[in-house]
């Protein structure tokens, strides 16, 4: 009897492995040859003004060109879905009725939100973007001059999907450090803080003699209420950056009494925001410290001098200075903690 037992609970347990093995599988597969993939995505302000314009750059892989294959003609390898709704949600499932495949999102690369809508408001038009499961918290957040729409039409060179070209000169922000950056995830966090404005980077199109083109400069701010109030410049742009300790590269221009210029590269900095309660009155220092290289003078002084470096070295910080005040004047300008010196106080005290 024990053999027998034991026999039997052999073949239960390879019945059953069996069974696992049969019934194993990817249920939740998406096909993507019956989907309609999203690189980026734009929000206008509707005609109606109770609704809001979707715009969804699809790729289109039959148009795709790559270096090697030269392929896919002279027709973009992408296209532009749109449609309307009260909603953000109704609005993109009533692309449906214009894309034969159903959109998919999480390639998403840039969510860009037209000017106009911005200063409307964009509070009652974020709650789907940062509740559906398919938007990635990596996702871009921009503000753009004029439609959004436009932004996502124009054509662009290297590479000619204008949403990862877009997300491209983001992650190469490094080498001037002149634009804000944000993604979804840190936007919600800037929205549910209890005094930081929340911000989003600025693109606009570019005039040239032989096209236009996609510019990213300046950073669009919020008030509390989600609404465009202002938009920094490039300058006040990296004094804000400087401020919170992510300028990660860029050129600093400077000149001495003699009319000697300098450029200084930046290679590295890191900042420290201070709260204190002197005198019973909240004050704030801001500790920033980084490194440079001399990469260009229109002089011909002795660099071998220690007092040369020294004298260059009291240039850029009068700089940076220069920077951080601007940012400051023209957020107290528009009256939005872009800083997050509120809480930094919270933290604190």
């Amino acid at each position: 009897m024990p053999k027998v037992k034991k026999r039997y609970r052999i073949m239960v347990f390879v019945i059953l492995l069996l069974q696992s093995l049969f019934t194993m599988g990817c249920w939740d597969r998406v096909n993507l040859s019956k989907r309609a993939i999203v690189v980026g995505m734009g929000f206008d302000s509707s005609p109606q003004e109770e609704k809001i314009l979707i715009s969804a750059q699809i790729v289109d892989p039959t148009n795709v060109r790559t270096p090697r294959s030269g392929g896919g003609g002279n027709e973009p390898p992408f296209w532009i879905a749109t449609s309307q709704g009260t909603t953000v949600f109704e609005a993109i499932r009533t692309m449906t009725h214009v894309s034969p495949r159903k959109l998919f999102f999480p390639h998403n690369q840039v969510m860009i939100f037209g000017e106009e809508l911005a200063k409307r408001g964009l509070k009652d038009h974020l709650d789907m973007l940062m509740r559906d499961y398919e938007f990635r918290e990596t996702n871009w957040i921009l503000v753009s001059e004029g439609k959004a729409q436009d932004i996502l039409a124009t054509e662009t060179r290297i590479n000619n999907i204008p949403a990862f070209f877009i997300r491209d000169l983001i992650i190469e922000r490094r080498f001037s450090s002149q634009f804000g950056v944000i993604n979804i995830k840190d936007l919600s966090q800037r929205i549910l803080s209890k005094s930081t404005a929340p911000i989003a980077s600025y693109i606009f199109l570019e005039d040239t003699d032989e096209e236009q083109r996609l510019n990213m400069s300046g950073t669009a701010v919020f008030d509390r209420d989600m609404k465009m109030v202002g938009i920094l410049n490039k300058r006040e742009s990296r004094g804000l950056l400087w401020v919170l300790g992510e300028v990660r590269g860029g050129i600093i221009v400077v000149t001495d009494p003699d009319q000697c210029t300098y450029s200084l590269e930046i290679l590295e900095a890191t900042s420290k925001i201070i709260p204190q309660n002197k005198d019973g009155k909240p004050t704030i220092t801001v500790q920033i410290k980084g490194s440079s290289n001399l990469g260009e003078t229109s002089c011909t002084e002795d660099l071998n001098k220690p007092e040369a470096w020294q004298f260059m070295e009291s240039l850029q910080n009068e700089a940076i200075c220069q920077e951080v005040t601007a940012a400051l004047a023209k957020a107290q300008e528009l009256k939005a903690d872009v800083f997050g010196f509120g809480d930094a106080f919270y933290k604190k005290h």
